[in-house]
């Protein structure tokens, strides 16, 4: 839910929890919906996808603002009126020091007429955490382990109706949702400076202990916030083609999305480092 895309080296600067809806660079489209207004790309679901194209820029008299360096259009499968079909996949993997992860994907074509016919997709991941958190609030508990886990969940339905060679008209619906509750950002085990920093009476607050804050091994962190970052949305499309004659063709496309995005990043650490080196125990 994070992605930043780049074509020909030209992007705007790194969008983050303080700039994450700057104008990309990029515009994506799926199908012929605009997608990715922010900084901040949605990872799409890309199951039962016919084809993606890659299109250098500068693409601003064809597809309008945001691909000034280039425009990425996610072409899916569409209906097919000939025969009702399903396929189903799902993957298992398992990281080492980490827990096991899974992805799956159903896809399942209805033709209800000879003119009109129906495309479901559905699709689930999971990735497991490999980061652990040695900040714990409660002494009896050691640390907390893989809290980096990621799941996402999405849909989309296609319909299409096609009455006449010259006339067809196309709907479809996008929901998407993504969850992280944890960072995949580890600390340098045993840092002289950070096992320093973190003896300082103004550094730790009152009831805190230095081995709160100590990283020992890889592959792990300390943070007293839950860091979540969590994206849902989707979006709705009407595609209307018409052949007027053999010289002229006109195509309407209406759409509407939405996504809210929640991002909560801990920096508590930056921050005690800067009011305790320029307050002196602020932060006390």
């Amino acid at each position: 839910g994070q992605t930043q895309i780049q074509l020909r080296g030209v992007n705007t600067i790194k969008a983050d929890r303080f700039s994450a809806n700057l104008p990309p660079t990029v515009g994506v489209f799926f199908d012929e919906t605009p997608l990715g207004l922010s900084g901040y790309q949605p990872d799409n679901g890309l199951f039962d996808i016919n084809r993606v194209e890659i299109l250098r820029g500068p693409q601003g008299t064809l597809f309008g603002a945001n691909s000034l360096s280039g425009a990425i259009r996610i072409i899916p499968n569409e209906p097919d009126f000939d025969s009702t079909a399903g396929e189903a996949s799902m993957s298992l993997s398992n990281t080492k020091d980490g827990d096991p992860s899974y992805n799956g994907h159903a896809t399942l074509n209805v033709p209800l007429s000879d003119t009109f016919a129906l495309r479901l997709v559905g699709f689930s991941n999971s990735q497991g955490g490999f980061i652990d958190n040695v900040y714990t609030i409660d002494s009896s508990i050691n640390e907390i382990e893989n809290y980096n886990d990621t799941n996402s969940l999405g849909g989309r339905a296609t319909a299409l109706w096609k009455p006449s060679d010259a006339l067809r008209v196309k709907a479809t619906i996008s929901y998407e949702s993504t969850k992280s509750d944890g960072r995949p950002d580890e600390y340098i085990p045993n840092d002289p400076q950070s096992i320093a920093r973190f003896s300082s009476s103004d550094f730790l607050l009152a009831g805190e202990r230095v081995d709160q804050w100590v990283v020992s091994d890889e592959l792990q962190t300390a943070t007293p916030i839950s860091e979540i970052f969590e994206s849902e949305g989707g979006f709705a499309s009407l595609q209307i083609d018409w052949d007027v004659s053999d010289s002229l063709s006109i195509t309407s496309v209406t759409s509407y999305s939405d996504r809210e995005i929640l991002d909560v990043l801990d920096d508590t650490m930056r921050f005690r480092e800067f009011t305790t080196g320029y307050f002196g125990g602020f932060c006390d």
